[in-house]
């Protein structure tokens, strides 16, 4: 392909953050900043949930190619999406988990020879029968299940021969790295989870919060935080759960076990911005899911924010117990004690929260990662390679 001057990235397959503000959202955001604020065209070619279509500018290198949102993925309008890809003319293309038009983009990219890059969004992306098991885990009627068995299992096959032949994998952390290596023998690349520093000091409130954010879904296990706020009502703290973006039959369980709790608040959809006022406000973040997920955004926008983190299940790499920068409780009861040192003991709480902040400006940093990003993305379009 030789040396582009003004390289193009296309980032395939995923909502733009005005759309909707979830992890995702906002790593692919991050990283086309990263690459526009190094010379790159930047285009994100992203299923509308508001009908969109067209091309849309943001500014002088970014720009947003809009396509109508559809529920599966066989429903993909392929030569729409390639006639997009034609007009962008990307020199590689980036896509994130699951997705929409992920076997379409790839096949473009196969036939017009432009590197692809795939990105790991959980732990559980490179699990066999990964969709099968969401698919029977749903809250949804049990001939619904059955019905969609066809087509996961095509989904199932697509996935596979997708990370099996892209020519590169991102990974978020160091046992995803590792797996990678194993189970498709190739190379990956370690990109952390970035978000932008906070240039002020943190200002705690006077009353200790503990917080829980997500978008939620029944694997994030909201119930136990609000179990946990039953238990822990004999603290001097205040509970404050933000479910954010989520369907009335998910969250209306939760809603219903908080009732008559006088320590516990729930909001529902929040703007970043105010969610991480929250995070700033809060002395612990904490996480209740089910270990499926990757590296949470949360976690970093908490840590710049000096707010260490409690997690029942979830601990990437062993980062938090590695660094010294929050607890992995494993059950219920360790994560009622590991909430209750934290609240008791403000010098450790104090101290491992300055750890976390100096750990994820360091490590997960915008300013400190967007040369990295910008030279990863620089190399594969100097010196392309294709998997068979």
């Amino acid at each position: 392909m030789g040396k582009v001057s003004q390289p193009t990235i296309c980032i395939a397959g995923h909502r733009y953050y005005t759309e909707k503000q979830g992890g995702v959202e906002l790593q692919t955001r991050y990283i086309g900043e990263a690459l526009a604020g190094a010379g790159w065209k930047v285009a994100f070619l992203s299923p509308s949930l508001n009908r969109r279509e067209g091309r849309e500018e943001i500014n002088e290198n970014v720009s947003v190619w809009w396509f109508p949102h559809f529920s599966f993925e066989f429903q993909t309008p392929k030569k729409l999406i390639e006639n997009l890809l034609d007009e962008i003319k990307p020199s590689v293309i980036y896509q994130r988990g699951i997705g929409q038009i992920r076997e379409c983009v790839f096949q473009y990219t196969r036939k017009k020879r432009v590197p692809y890059i795939f990105a790991l969004s959980t732990d559980k992306d490179l699990d066999n029968w990964y969709l099968t098991k969401m698919n029977f885990e749903a809250i949804i009627p049990l001939w619904k299940k059955i019905v969609l068995i066809p087509y996961i299992l095509w989904l199932e096959k697509k996935r596979n021969y997708v990370l099996k032949h892209a020519d590169h994998i991102i990974v978020q952390h160091r046992d995803q790295f590792n797996r990678v290596k194993e189970k498709l023998c190739v190379e990956p690349y370690l990109l952390r989870t970035i978000h932008p520093e906070v240039n002020h000091d943190v200002i705690k409130s006077n009353e200790k919060i503990v917080l829980w954010v997500n978008n939620y879904r029944p694997w994030k296990q909201g119930e136990l935080f609000v179990e946990l706020s039953r238990k822990l009502n004999h603290l001097k703290c205040k509970f404050i759960m933000v479910y954010g973006r989520t369907k009335e039959k998910y969250i209306e369980p939760v809603i219903q076990k908080a009732k008559g709790l006088g320590n516990i608040k729930l909001f529902g959809e929040m703007q970043p911005e105010d969610a991480e006022a929250l995070m700033e406000k809060s002395v612990i973040f904490v996480n209740t899911s089910l270990p499926y997920e990757g590296f949470p955004n949360t976690f970093v926008q908490s840590w710049l924010r000096e707010t260490p983190t409690v997690s029942l299940n979830v601990n990437p790499g062993g980062v938090l117990t590695r660094e010294k920068i929050g607890f992995c409780s494993g059950n219920f009861e360790q994560l009622a004690k590991d909430v209750t040192y934290l609240i008791e003991n403000d010098h450790d709480r104090i101290e491992m929260g300055k750890r976390a902040r100096a750990y994820a400006e360091r490590e997960h940093g915008f300013e400190h990662n967007k040369n990295k990003i910008a030279d990863f993305f620089s190399k594969i379009v100097s010196k392309p390679q294709f998997r068979n």
